[in-house]
């Protein structure tokens, strides 16, 4: 039984040496792996670091070019708005040569004076428009006199004529 034991005990030992030497063989391989594998990710991890600098330039292109069509965009619908609003103008004016017809002067004046302040604001925004829009004042003030003196002679076709010139100068 001792010979059986020492042959376990000598078996033993060689497959331990013979592991021992195959782990360490195979231990050498694995670090040349990791070795390569680091030498190889190394370019990778620049080009990444590349790549990500065009993402953040591309991004905040990006983020210029939004701002800049929210801005078109915005601008747009302001001039759509200023635009209704003129044409509300003109439409108040044609209302106050409809009470003009009707005999209510007084009540035309009224709606032609509530029309001055938007014309004259609409000035500042058509700037190229501005001189006519304000030149409108005084014909106004004349049309305003002579309705609140009961004088139904005097008509709005001069400033109506000038507004829709102006609606049809400005583009949309």
């Amino acid at each position: 039984m001792k010979i059986v034991y020492e042959t376990m005990v000598v078996a033993t030992l060689i497959l331990t040496a013979y592991l021992v030497v195959s782990v360490e063989r195979n231990f050498a391989e694995v670090r040349q792996y990791i070795i390569n594998s680091q030498k190889s990710v190394e370019p990778l991890q620049k080009q990444l670091e590349a790549q990500q600098k065009q993402v953040e330039l591309l991004q905040t292109e990006l983020a210029a070019f939004h701002s800049e069509v929210n801005t078109r965009v915005a601008k747009a619908q302001q001039l759509t708005l200023d635009i209704a609003r003129l044409s509300a103008t003109l439409s108040k004016i044609s209302h106050a040569e409809s009470l003009r017809n009707q005999g209510k002067h007084k009540q035309a004046a009224e709606i032609l004076k509530a029309v001055k302040d938007p014309i004259w604001k609409t000035g500042d925004v058509f700037t190229s428009e501005q001189a006519a829009l304000r030149g409108l004042m005084w014909p106004i003030d004349q049309v305003m006199g002579r309705w609140n003196n009961n004088d139904g002679s005097a008509d709005t076709a001069k400033i109506s004529a000038t507004i829709k010139r102006i609606l049809g100068n400005i583009k949309p």
